[in-house]
């Protein structure tokens, strides 16, 4: 199957199910829509933990070279893509709970 093919068929399912769903009670779509930011932020917080001791290791295991501040593009890669997904789940379960 073709990749058009792929993702016009998610775009059909993704209608579907925001055209079947119900509007959830205001205090579960609050407590949704918390957890969903503090997961954004604890992924926000972790990727930071992580770049900060990558520094650190870097600058133990080669104390004398200059040390560079900045992630290596697997690393970059990996950081955006993750935040990017956690962002896009979070504004996708508000769309089809809104819609």
């Amino acid at each position: 199957m073709a990749l058009g093919d792929k993702i016009k068929e998610f775009i059909r399912d993704a209608r579907w199910v925001i055209s079947i769903s119900e509007k959830p009670n205001e205090k579960e779509f609050n407590l949704v829509v918390k957890f969903l930011a503090f997961l954004a932020f604890a992924a926000g917080v972790v990727q930071f933990i992580f770049y900060i001791g990558g520094v650190y290791m870097a600058q133990y295991l080669n104390p004398g070279a200059l040390s560079v501040y900045r992630l290596a593009p697997a690393q970059e890669a990996a950081a955006v893509i993750s935040s990017l997904l956690v962002i896009f789940a979070i504004l996708i379960y508000i769309a089809i709970k809104l819609g």
